[in-house]
């Protein structure tokens, strides 16, 4: 496979036809560890300008995946390796659904698909969770809306804070 290095946490696929393997989404996981943001993603689609964006994501249990929405977007991902919690929220912050998932051989379920624009986030329940994801392009940075509540990339004290918090009240909806 050939790949273009796009960054410390961007790959993308250069080959016309693209094969991935196991090994190929397994060594996304080194390279989420030691990313500042602590993720890091394989992409199918060479162009950010395509229709159609596919990306095996890894994200490590310390990264901060701050709470967006795309409202022209509709996005799916299933679990390849781990666990995590899709959290949605309304406007105001609030949790409306909690989307846990897993691997598929455990039974649970391991795919999920966004067709609102609803504030999401990703909380990591294993130390590396795989996923791949796929949703409509072009991506166009203006098209996602960050809310006011949620810390900006660039707080990472408010940003660690965030989360610890919100695993509490994730952990506090599972037990009600």
């Amino acid at each position: 496979m050939n790949l273009i290095k796009k960054s410390n946490e961007v790959f993308v696929i250069e080959d016309d036809v693209a094969e991935v393997t196991r090994q190929d989404v397994l060594a996304l996981k080194p390279f989420a560890g030691a990313s500042p943001r602590k993720r890091s993603r394989l992409c199918a689609h060479r162009d950010s300008s395509e229709s159609l964006h596919e990306m095996f994501i890894a994200l490590h249990r310390d990264t901060y995946v701050r709470a967006h929405k795309h409202p022209t977007k509709v996005e799916s991902f299933h679990i390849v390796q781990g666990e995590v919690d899709v959290v949605l929220f309304d406007d105001e912050g609030n949790i409306r659904q909690v989307v846990s998932l897993r691997e598929f051989a455990s039974g649970k379920p391991f795919y999920y698909r966004l067709n609102i624009p609803a504030y999401h986030t990703v909380l990591p329940r294993t130390e590396y969770a795989l996923f791949h994801e796929i949703t409509n392009g072009p991506f166009r940075q203006g098209d996602t809306l960050f809310p006011e509540w949620a810390p900006p990339d660039d707080q990472p004290d408010a940003a660690v804070q965030y989360i610890a918090a919100l695993r509490r009240r994730v952990a506090d909806k599972a037990v009600a």
